[in-house]
């Protein structure tokens, strides 16, 4: 890092002298087209020169570690990304299942468990509330049309 210090205040030092020696010459005259070649010249010498002396090996362990670190971080952003999901899609099923419900006339609760596997999907269901045979039967129907969820997945516990 000494290196990239050293390197930034060479190239802050010549910029200060071509700055300092075009000041002294200003702005008209037949010098200041040469005085400006010449400062370009030694500014490019300045920039480029140094970088004959950097050690790269070095720094590409240094840069590994970004690179070990941005994976981390982009999976642990995939993590949350499917948990996100998962929750999104668990919440969703929930309400088009009850709004199926009230619309039939139930008044009931439900839980779904959703799968681990990419994408998520809805793989089972737990119903509470009293529902008369025909809302149960249009309800199971419909778990298993519209969500793929199997009468064996089906939990339906009664209030009494």
């Amino acid at each position: 890092m000494e290196e990239i210090r050293a390197y930034i205040l060479s190239v802050v030092a010549a910029a200060i002298i071509c700055g300092s020696i075009r000041m002294l010459f200003g702005k008209k005259g037949g010098i200041t087209a040469l005085i400006t070649a010449l400062c370009g010249i030694f500014m490019t010498f300045a920039l480029i020169s140094p970088l004959r002396q950097l050690d790269f090996s070095v720094y590409g362990d240094y840069f590994s570690g970004f690179m070990e670190e941005a994976q981390a971080v982009v999976k642990e952003g995939e993590i949350a990304a499917l948990q996100e999901q998962r929750a999104f899609i668990k919440r969703e099923t929930e309400t088009y299942i009850l709004d199926k419900a009230v619309s039939l006339g139930a008044d009931i609760s439900v839980a779904v468990t959703v799968s681990e596997t990419t994408p998520p999907t809805p793989i089972e269901i737990t119903v509470k509330g009293a529902v008369s045979p025909y809302v149960k039967t249009v309800l199971k129907d419909y778990l298993k049309e519209q969500f793929g969820i199997p009468e064996e997945a089906q939990k339906w516990i009664e209030n009494k």
